[in-house]
């Protein structure tokens, strides 16, 4: 059975936030005027092709104090018959304008979804919240509250005072900043709110996990597709009005529309919409791939550089030594890591100029590409990186830019990765497979996933 949630409490206090942030969906209307959310509506978190998690968005308590008066008033019989008294009061008041938006959110309710009450502790506990407490109690569901704080002031202990008397479990929740390990710990929450729940809710926490380690995956092969064709394409034509300048332009263009398309692909996997594709730059993670500030802040410094460039080509070149049954005296080493460690050593940080971009001119064929930067494949995966933390640490309650948090994380890789990944930017580079490269970027992406969980 698929678990089923109402999200309930007063207008503007972020049920909408929760939703968005729980079922993974950036197209629910979210914003600061009081009422966004009219009526009831139902949204599914699907993941492997099956129905995960239902949640109901529901309107905001107008008339709590008032409603709670005509249920005291009307029934005053034993606890067991108040959840009947409440779909009296449905009933009663289901096609007048009175109590409109309470008759509204009570429906899933009295449908069998268990309560999710979202309060913004922002503000100071009232005494006139109780009546809604009381309201959802009469329901006999379980009910879990959900502190939401979301500015700078802080009210939650006073309101867990009260909570903790009317609902059977209290949970913060901020749902502008609740990463993978939040969300699935309010999943763990939810399990214990009711036998009723506890298998559904125990299923979607498998999927949910399966799903995370998916995302991983098919992360990590977006983003080697993307490495690949970057550091392997050409442009070539045979157009002789073409000149090197605007060849290197389409050159340019094209790794441009590469990124954009890989950047495209992985907000699809991520469940983001199109919200920031023409968002206005503002980091070095949105800057122009062939900026100069890319180029000065991204990749390896001089020394990385080198020391993976030889060790890489010392690795490739013990291929020679291999096949000359040792007689070579590691020659093939030494001259692997030579030929990879020279260009290195002279085009460390460098931006590629014209030298760099493999300009070839044969007749009326023009053709321009790879760049030769050693830099460049540590770029590309810098940005790569980057731009999957950013995903990463975003909400679908979020709106606005990407946050960047840090620029760059190649830098930081463990020099083992580091020389991992050389060998594999010079195997692409000479169009040969590099198997180590999946495994690597799934931990590199992995590794990434777990410091921002450390940090929200």
């Amino acid at each position: 059975m698929i678990p089923k949630f109402a999200v309930v409490g007063r207008v503007n206090e972020g049920k909408s936030s929760v939703i968005a942030t729980l079922t993974e969906n950036d197209q629910i209307g979210i914003g600061p005027t009081p009422g966004t959310t009219t009526e009831t509506r139902k949204f599914v978190y699907r993941s492997q092709g099956k129905d995960i998690i239902e949640v109901y968005d529901t309107p905001g308590f107008q008339e709590p104090e008032r409603a709670f008066t005509w249920l005291q008033e009307t029934y005053t019989g034993p606890a067991t018959g108040r959840p009947q008294a409440i779909q009296r009061f449905v009933e009663t008041f289901a096609n007048s304008r009175e109590f409109s938006d309470e008759c509204e959110l009570l429906e899933p309710i009295l449908a069998g979804a268990a309560i999710l009450y979202v309060i913004d502790a922002s503000h100071p506990y009232r005494p006139s919240y109780e009546s809604e407490f009381e309201i959802l109690r009469w329901t006999g569901r379980p009910r879990m509250a959900l502190i939401n704080s979301v500015r700078d002031t802080d009210f939650s202990e006073e309101w867990k005072r009260s909570l903790s008397q009317h609902f059977n479990l209290v949970f913060s929740f901020n749902a502008h900043k609740a990463d993978f390990g939040k969300r699935l710990e309010l999943l763990h929450a939810m399990r214990l709110l009711d036998s009723d729940v506890t298998q559904g809710v125990d299923e979607a926490i498998t999927i949910f996990e399966a799903e995370r380690r998916d995302r991983v995956q098919d992360t990590a092969q977006i983003m080697a597709a993307f490495l690949q064709e970057s550091l392997t394409y050409r442009f070539v034509t045979d157009d002789s009005s073409v000149s090197e300048h605007h060849g290197m332009q389409s050159y340019r263009e094209a790794i441009r529309q590469l990124e954009v398309s890989f950047r495209k692909d992985l907000r699809k996997r991520f469940n983001f919409s199109t919200y920031f594709e023409n968002r206005t730059p503002l980091g070095v993670v949105d800057s122009d791939i062939f900026a100069e500030r890319t180029w000065r802040v991204l990749g390896l410094n001089a020394k990385q550089l080198i020391a993976a460039a030889a060790t890489a080509g010392a690795t490739l070149g013990l291929g020679i030594d291999i096949a000359l049954g040792g007689q070579s005296f590691l020659l093939g080493a030494a001259v692997g890591a030579l030929l990879a460690a020279g260009p290195a050593a002279w085009w460390a940080n460098d931006a590629p100029k014209v030298k760099q971009y493999g300009i070839q001119v044969s007749g009326t064929k023009l053709s321009i590409g790879p760049i030769k930067s050693p830099n460049w494949p540590w770029l590309l995966l810098d940005r790569c990186l980057m731009y999957v933390s950013a995903l990463n640490g975003r909400t679908h309650a979020m709106s606005g830019d990407l946050k960047e948090d840090k620029e760059g994380f190649v830098t930081e890789l463990p020099t083992k990765d580091r020389n991992t990944y050389a060998k594999c930017f010079l195997l692409i580079r000479k169009s040969k497979p590099a198997p180590e490269l999946m495994p690597l970027l799934v931990k590199s992406i992995n590794e990434i996933l777990v410091i921002d969980t450390s940090q929200n």
